[in-house]
Parts: structure tokens; sequence; C-alpha cells
């Protein structure tokens, strides 16, 4: 949350606006107690989602991209590092970053 609290209000003092999209209970808690715009959230998810459990709620995000409601889309989460600790990640989904293509022959994998 510290994260996500950060990129907030770097976007803030950029003055531009804000909304979020949070999955689990406990983002959802947290950010209403902020008083932060909130577009979509889902909780009640169990120890395995499945990916259709998210459509809605993603699609609420992606919509507003598409129509010119948001201009940039990003994914905070926490990354598994082992048992005591996370690290927190930013990603931008939309719009997508362009990756030289030298980079993406590095990256191919073979089985």
């Amino acid at each position: 949350f510290k994260q996500a609290l950060q990129t907030i209000r770097e976007w803030q003092g950029r003055d531009v606006g804000v909304q979020m999209c949070l999955v689990g209970s406990k983002g959802l808690q947290f950010f209403k107690r902020l008083r932060v715009p909130i577009a979509a959230s889902i909780t009640h998810l169990g120890d395995r989602p499945h990916v259709a459990d998210f459509i809605g709620t993603v699609k609420v995000m992606l919509d507003a991209y598409t129509e010119g409601r948001i201009d940039r889309l990003f994914l905070i989460n926490a990354e598994f590092v082992n048992t005591m600790s996370q690290k927190p990640v930013v990603r931008q989904l939309l719009p997508a970053e362009v990756v030289k293509t030298a980079e993406l022959q590095e990256r191919w994998e073979y089985l």
C-alpha cells in the first residue's frame, strides 16, 4: 500500500486525477478510508482465483482507457520474494511501453 500511496501522490503532485481498481478486501478497506476514487473493485476471490473472476473489474478500466477517461493504466502489486518479504512493483500496462527488438531477442525461451 505504501508504494501505491507514493505513486498516487506523485501523480496528484502533477495535478493528475487518479482512479483505483482494487483487488482484495484489504486494499478496498484501506483506500476507502483515504477517499481515493474507486472505479471498480473485487473481493472474496479465495486462494486460487480464476481469470474469469476478474473480467468485469478489469473491463471497467479497459473501457475507461478506450473511451479516453484515463490516459494511463498501471498495475501495482507485491511480488513474492520469500515468505518473509515481498517487493512492491509498479508496471505501466497502457499504453504499452515500447520494447527495443534487440532486447526481445534476449527474452526468448525455447522448450
